[in-house]
C-alpha cells in the first residue's frame, strides 16, 4: 500500500511538471529576426542569403541598418536601384537610412523610397526649418507576429555634416539620437510589445554609439546597428538592452530569436550566420534576376587595367597609422595637381588592391564615391592645424604626400604633432603652400573646417577615380609601401 502511494505521488508530480511544461511552450512565442547591415551594393550573396531565409521558419522580421548600395559598380552605376529591386525580392521589412544613402543626393534617394516595397526610417532626419521628421521619411515601423507586436524606431547617426558633402544635405538636420529616442520610445510602448532601435549610429569609444545610447534611454529592448562594420559573434548587453551588428558587404546575416509570454521578452538568443554558398546553396530563381539587371555593367567591370607587386591593403598596416595605399593615393593628387602637399582621408579608402592583375572593378571598389580633386593654398600654420586633428584619431589618420610629420599623443590636444618636414626642410608656419586633396575633405569632410578657409580654392573637376584609373594604366606593377611618412614616437616611451 505505502509503495503504491509513492508511486502515486511521483506520477502525480511527474504530471505536474509536465503539465507545467506543456502550459509554459503553449503560452510561449517565438518571434525571429534576420538582419542585415553595410551592403554596400555586394549584391553577389543575396541570392544564398535568399535561399538561406527561405529555408527559415515564417513569418519573421527581416531589418536591414543601413549603407545599402554604395561601394560596388552595381551599387554605384545605377545609383542605387538594382540593390532596392534585390532588397524587394528578398522580402525586407524595413530599413534605416546610412550615411551613404545620401551619397547621390536627395531626389535620388527619395527616387530609391518611392521604389521600395518595404519601410525606410529615419526619425532624427529634419526639416531645418520645421524641426519635424521629412515627410519622405518614417520615424518607425510596426509588424506583428501571433498577436506580438514589434516596433522599429529607424535612428541616423547626427555625424553626418562631417560624413557627406553639404549639397547632398540642404535644408536637413540630423538631431541627436538619444534626445529623438526619448520622444519617440514612449509613444511606441502605448503601440507595440517590443522595441527595436534600427540605428547607423556604430560602435566607438570616441562618440555617442548604440553603447551610449541604451545606456542613456530606457525601453529599447534591442539595437540592430550598423556604420562600424562590426562582426559581433556575441551580443553586447547593457542594462536590459541587447545590442548587434552583423559586419558588412553581405557577408553575414543576424539572426535575433525571442521567447515571448504574456507579451514579454522571457529569452534571447542570437547567433551571427555567415552566408555561405556551400552550405545554403543559391535562389536561381533571384541569381538570374540580378544577372539579368548587371550584365551589362559585370562584363565591363572584370576588364584589367594594371597590375600590382603586391597587395595593398586599404587600412593600416603599422602602429604609425600610415597606410601604403593612402600613400600611393596622396602621391598621384600631389603629381597631377603639380601641388606641394596632398591628403587623402583613411575613409576615402575603401578597398584592397590584389597582387597581380587590378581590373576596373578593382578601382571602383577602392574609390567609390565619385569625388573630384580640389586645390588651394594653406599656411604651414593651418597645415600644423589639420595634423594636429588628423592624430586625434577621431575619423582616422589623414594620408599624405610632400611631407613628413612627428607626433605624441601623450601630449596635450593642439601640441602633439612635434615636428614637420616638407621636401626636408622644417615647415615654415608664415608660409603658403599649394596642397590638393578630395572634395569631400575639401568641403569640411570629417571635420576637416580648416580646409575651407584656404586661398585660391579650386575644383579641378578631375575624379579620383579616373585620375587613380590612368596612374594604374601608366604606371603598373604598382609598388606603394610605407615610407615613415608619419611616425608615432609614442610607443617609443
Amino acid at each position: 500500500m505505502k509503495n503504491l502511494k509513492r508511486l502515486l505521488i511521483v506520477l502525480s508530480v511527474g504530471l505536474g511538471v509536465a503539465g507545467y511544461f506543456l502550459y509554459v511552450e503553449l503560452t510561449t512565442t517565438s518571434i525571429t529576426i534576420y538582419h542585415t547591415n553595410d551592403v554596400h551594393g555586394h549584391i553577389e550573396t543575396s541570392a544564398v542569403l535568399s535561399n538561406f531565409l527561405k529555408s527559415q521558419k515564417k513569418p519573421f522580421v527581416l531589418l536591414d541598418a543601413g549603407d545599402i548600395f554604395q561601394g560596388t559598380p552595381e551599387g554605384d552605376l545605377t545609383n542605387g536601384e538594382v540593390v532596392v529591386k534585390v532588397m524587394n525580392e528578398l522580402g525586407y521589412d524595413a530599413m534605416t537610412l546610412g550615411n551613404h544613402e545620401f551619397d547621390k543626393g536627395q531626389k535620388q534617394l527619395k527616387k530609391l523610397i518611392e521604389m521600395a516595397n518595404f519601410s525606410v526610417l529615419g526619425a532624427n532626419v529634419v526639416d531645418k526649418r520645421t524641426k519635424r521628421i521629412v515627410p519622405w521619411l518614417e520615424p518607425y515601423y510596426i509588424k506583428e507576429i501571433d498577436g506580438i507586436k514589434i516596433g522599429v524606431l529607424g535612428l541616423l547617426t547626427s555625424a553626418m555634416p562631417y560624413l557627406t558633402m553639404p549639397e547632398v544635405r540642404k535644408g536637413l538636420e540630423f538631431q541627436r539620437e538619444t534626445d529623438v529616442a526619448k520622444k519617440y520610445i514612449p509613444e511606441l510602448k502605448q503601440k507595440v510589445d517590443i522595441v527595436v532601435a534600427l540605428t547607423h549610429i556604430g560602435l566607438s569609444k570616441d562618440s555617442e554609439d548604440d553603447v551610449f545610447l541604451a545606456k542613456n534611454t530606457d525601453g529599447i529592448d534591442i539595437i540592430i546597428g550598423g556604420h562600424t562594420h562590426n562582426f559581433l559573434e556575441k551580443p553586447l548587453n547593457v542594462k536590459n538592452t541587447m545590442l548587434v551588428q552583423a559586419g558588412c558587404y553581405g557577408k553575414c546575416v543576424g539572426k535575433i530569436t525571442l521567447k515571448i509570454r504574456n507579451k514579454k521578452i522571457i529569452g534571447k538568443k542570437y547567433e551571427l550566420i555567415s552566408i555561405n554558398k556551400k552550405k545554403f546553396g543559391e535562389d536561381e530563381e533571384l541569381k538570374k534576376i540580378i544577372e539579368n539587371l548587371t550584365k551589362d555593367i559585370s562584363a565591363k567591370m572584370e576588364s584589367v587595367v594594371g597590375s600590382s607587386a603586391q597587395k595593398l591593403s586599404h587600412s593600416a598596416t603599422d602602429k604609425n597609422g600610415e597606410i601604403p595605399l593612402g600613400n600611393w593615393q596622396a602621391d598621384l593628387f600631389r603629381k597631377i595637381t603639380n601641388s606641394d602637399i596632398a591628403f587623402q582621408n583613411a575613409g576615402g579608402i575603401r578597398a584592397d588592391l590584389p597582387e597581380g592583375k587590378i581590373t576596373l572593378r578593382h578601382i571602383y571598389e577602392l574609390a567609390p564615391f565619385g569625388n573630384t580633386i580640389f586645390t588651394m593654398k594653406l599656411t604651414g600654420a593651418q597645415l600644423k592645424e589639420i595634423l594636429e586633428k588628423s592624430v586625434s584619431g577621431k575619423f582616422g589618420m589623414l594620408q599624405v604626400s610632400g611631407l613628413k610629420f612627428k607626433y605624441d599623443r601623450n601630449k596635450k590636444e593642439n601640441e602633439r604633432v612635434v615636428k614637420i618636414t616638407v621636401g626636408n626642410k622644417p615647415l615654415n608656419p608664415k608660409r603658403y603652400y599649394k596642397v590638393a586633396t578630395n572634395s569631400f575633405v575639401a568641403k569640411g569632410g570629417d571635420d576637416f573646417n580648416i580646409f575651407k578657409q584656404g586661398k585660391e580654392i579650386v575644383d579641378t573637376g578631375i575624379i579620383d577615380r579616373d585620375a587613380q584609373l590612368l596612374f594604374v594604366k601608366k604606371y603598373s606593377p604598382l609598388k606603394a609601401q610605407l615610407e615613415s611618412r608619419m611616425k608615432n614616437i609614442t610607443a617609443e616611451k
